[in-house]
């Protein structure tokens, strides 16, 4: 891979953050504008899984989005933040054929297996009533719900709500062992850290 070097630019305001952006062909260093939670020193994901804000090696500012890059990296307040170009989510029966709709997922855990955090956009309410000469509006509600989406050789499993022996078959059929775990317990979201970890320490082989 080429590196290729970085001239940092002053930037007056938001957090900056220094780090890698993995192209298909090289690596470039690259400095982030990292979008923050309003009233808040916590990092915005919502907004980085559509698109990164950057200043190249000639302190361009630039955006950066899923489709044109494999992931960028940095790091904020002592943790070291990895976001992953993930194709349209798509589920275990589909191809590997990109889909429009791409996303960065932060990637929780590495391996053979990936797991992957997605952050759920808030929900849409309306309010207002069209009784009381109130126009409906729409207004967006925060619940900060996440997913934790599993990924290998380019496929994914959204973990949603609890899934079936079926997904654990159809999506880790060289592991008889987490087969038989799925038919005593019911995994679901809460349970996607071990079933990744569990793959990748017990059944992966070099991929």
């Amino acid at each position: 891979m080429i590196y290729v070097g970085l001239v940092i630019p002053f930037v007056g305001v938001g957090q900056v953050a220094n780090g890698l952006i993995y192209f298909e062909r090289q690596v470039k260093q690259a400095s982030f504008e990292i979008p923050m939670k309003r009233f808040s020193e916590t990092i915005d994901y919502r907004v980085l899984q559509s698109k990164v804000k950057y200043y190249d090696e000639w302190g361009k500012k630039r955006k950066l989005r899923p489709k044109d890059a494999k992931e960028f990296r940095f790091t904020y307040q002592g943790e070291a933040i990895r976001m992953v170009s993930v194709p349209g989510i798509s589920n275990i029966y589909k191809s590997k054929k990109k889909s429009e709709g791409d996303v960065f997922l932060k990637c929780e855990l590495d391996g053979p297996v990936k797991l992957l955090k997605y952050f759920d956009p808030p929900q849409v309410v309306m309010a207002g009533n069209e009784g009381d000469g109130f126009t409906s509006k729409p207004i967006l509600v925060s619940k900060r719900k996440v997913t934790y989406i599993l990924m290998r050789k380019g496929l994914t499993l959204e973990l949603r709500q609890p899934f079936s022996v079926k997904d654990i078959v159809l999506f880790f059929p060289d592991c008889p062992d987490l087969h038989e775990k799925a038919r005593k317990k019911r995994f679901g979201n809460k349970d996607s850290f071990f079933v990744a970890k569990y793959y990748n320490e017990n059944c992966a082989v070099t991929e």
